[in-house]
């Protein structure tokens, strides 16, 4: 893992879960990283989320499909989603 990778997980782990701000519109902290399925390789660490440990579980139980028909975030939602957060926190 690069060092700059670390650095942008180590930002991910500061910010709130991205499902509970845009299925809850409230802030919930404590979070681990998932790094969307549909990337892999280098800059998969660059592709990664956070999550409350509650919906990542529940993202694997669903499988993506039925976390995309519940949720309505893709993984690009998602990805979107904590681009938007990190430059508001920046």
């Amino acid at each position: 893992m690069t060092a700059a990778a670390t650095r942008h997980l180590a930002r991910l782990h500061e910010l709130p879960c991205v499902v509970t701000l845009h299925m809850e519109g409230r802030i919930q902290h404590g979070v681990v990283v998932h790094h969307l399925e549909s990337i892999r390789g280098v800059c998969s660490d660059f592709a990664a989320v956070p999550m409350t440990d509650w919906w990542h579980r529940e993202l694997h139980r669903l499988s993506r499909a039925g976390f995309i028909r519940r949720t309505k975030l893709t993984d690009i939602d998602l990805l979107a989603l904590t681009i938007k957060l990190l430059m508001e926190n920046s």
